[in-house]
């Protein structure tokens, strides 16, 4: 996988998967499908991709071009915001009849997402050592 985004979708996909397996009301499978709460945070998670390979080694100094760690400190703020309401959207999509049902498969995508935002974040900060050290390991 060679961005944020594609390493969602494989999330998304499996979520959506499990979810219709347990075989959910129409409304809550229909909801979950059309991704509600979805679009803001893919949008927010593309203006992440761009720094995918941030830190890595041979990845061009990424980490050392001017203003990088500060868009990509920033894209990652705007995805953690739309990563709340995207976790709140999901559960208020869910039929409430569905709750029980579904809401372990909610928790496990939610741990999915924040642990993409933890890998972010670690990037970033293995870049911002690396840049000061004159580097990026």
């Amino acid at each position: 996988m060679d961005n944020w985004t594609s390493k969602w979708k494989v999330s998304k996909t499996a979520f959506v998967t499990k979810v219709g397996q347990k075989k959910p009301s129409a409304e809550t499978l229909e909801a979950i499908k059309k991704g509600n709460g979805y679009s803001e945070f893919e949008q927010a998670l593309k203006h992440c991709d761009p720094y995918f390979k941030f830190s890595d080694p041979g990845a061009g100094d990424l980490a050392k071009k001017p203003d990088a760690a500060k868009k990509f400190g920033a894209a990652i703020k705007v995805l953690e915001a739309k990563v709340k309401a995207c976790e709140k959207e999901l559960h208020e999509a869910v039929a409430k009849a569905d709750a029980k049902l579904v809401q372990p498969e909610i928790l496990i995508l939610m741990k999915h997402i924040h642990q993409l935002t933890a890998d972010m974040k670690a990037k970033l900060a293995k870049g911002n050592e690396g840049a000061k050290g004159g580097h990026a390991s």
